[in-house]
């Protein structure tokens, strides 16, 4: 395993963990390379998208209640690139700009190209939290 890469869950081919960061192989993660170009890293809570001229990285946690961890997903009909959180209606564009009902931008997390590697840092709320355990009610009481 890389240093400090975790085996919760499976990543998705051309996506390696390297302590706090994310190596994205642009060779094989293609989608990224196209101007509108999305990848959803829903174990990370992740959203990265291709503008003209940079991927950009958002955490997909609604900030609007941002303790609560609500997941923002892509829209995925719309013609451009747009993203929205289904609990509160809360909608953003491409670049994490709210839009309709939003009051504040998706968080961003760090991105770096080096050659045909996109570096992502991992901001904190990144890993998915260990699901709890549902306690089974004893019918003998």
């Amino acid at each position: 395993m890389p240093d400090g890469a975790r085996s919760m869950t499976a990543l998705p081919e051309g996506v390696t963990r390297h302590g706090d960061a994310l190596h994205i192989d642009l060779k094989v993660r293609t989608e990224l390379l196209e101007k509108g170009g999305v990848l959803e890293l829903k174990a990370f809570r992740l959203l990265l998208v291709r503008s003209r001229k940079r991927v950009r990285a958002f955490c997909a946690t609604c900030p609007h209640k941002p303790k609560k961890l609500y997941r923002v997903h892509r829209v995925r009909k719309a013609a451009v690139p747009l993203f929205r959180c289904p609990k509160h209606d809360w909608t953003w564009d491409h670049k994490g700009r709210p839009r309709g009902k939003a009051k504040k931008k998706l968080p961003r997390a760090r991105t770096e190209l080096l050659g045909e590697t996109l570096v992502v840092q991992l901001p904190e709320n990144a890993t998915a939290p260990p699901k709890k355990k549902k306690r089974k009610k004893n019918a003998e009481r």
